[in-house]
């Protein structure tokens, strides 16, 4: 019998071979098998780990030209810290012993967590630029993991303060399971402060857990950062701080990378 109607010739058995190969042409009619790709990156990782150290001279510092131009800054900045600050998240991290009670041994900064490269960025301008001087800086998280995210704060190296950990440049830690809101409620107290001089970064926007949404419903200008911190959410919200302070309108908004390019510093007002 001929072989001719499958494959120009060849065999059919060795058109199905190729079918049921990775990566092979399928049948005609018949769907091609899934491909077992493993996986680059772990569940909750926003950036693959680093493999060079953060260079600030890539950068372009945001803070100190809004300054100069008569800007105004925020007087706290406040951050996430799972998918904002580091990653991957901690609750993720279940082969880590430890894990039920986040306990001793944890997990190691640099190796099990890394800060993305936009943390990076706004860690070290907060650091070093005269402009900050005197800024708060607060992390505020809802982790069930608090005593591994306090040991990686002890850990981590700041950026913009080479020898000094991360835990010795904020100003305020707010870090238990809960609405955000009691978390800045704690940090207005703390610091004496208006909502309306905070600025908010967090990966989580809108919805049951859009931590974004709940903060701004106080007040607070929150720059939702769906993948993670960058230096272009960071010099997005940093100019639309300034922009709402200097034309009065409500600082209680969520600014989305979307609505910031489409609207020209635009965002969805809290409720």
């Amino acid at each position: 019998p001929s072989n001719v109607g499958v494959g120009g010739g060849m065999p059919p058995m060795f058109w199905l071979v190729q079918a049921l190969l990775p990566g092979g042409t399928p049948l005609h009619g018949m769907a091609a098998p899934a491909r077992r790709v493993p996986p680059t990156m772990g569940g909750g990782v926003m950036q693959p780990r680093p493999t060079v150290p953060f260079d600030p001279s890539l950068v372009t510092l945001v803070g100190p030209a809004i300054a100069a131009a008569g800007g105004r800054l925020p007087k706290i900045i406040v951050f996430d810290l799972d998918n904002t600050l580091w990653t991957p998240e901690l609750y993720t991290l279940r082969h880590l012993p430890g894990y039920a009670d986040a306990g001793p041994p944890n997990p190691v900064a640099g190796r099990d967590v890394w800060l993305l490269d936009g943390a990076c960025h706004a860690l070290h301008e907060l650091g070093t630029c005269e402009c900050w001087r005197g800024t708060g800086v607060a992390v505020a998280s809802r982790t069930n993991k608090g005593g591994w995210a306090r040991a990686l704060l002890a850990q981590f190296r700041h950026p913009g303060a080479p020898g000094t950990s991360l835990a010795a440049g904020l100003s305020h830690v707010q870090i238990f399971t809960g609405s955000k809101e009691a978390h800045f409620a704690a940090i207005a107290a703390e610091s004496g402060l208006g909502f309306e001089e905070m600025l908010f970064f967090d990966d989580a926007g809108f919805g049951k857990w859009g931590n974004c949404e709940q903060v701004s419903r106080l007040g607070v200008l929150s720059a939702h950062c769906p993948s993670g911190l960058t230096s272009q959410v960071w010099a997005d919200a940093l100019h639309a701080y300034a922009r709402f302070r200097s034309t009065g309108v409500s600082m209680g908004r969520v600014l989305s990378p979307a609505a910031i390019v489409n609207s020209g510093g635009g965002g969805r007002t809290g409720g």
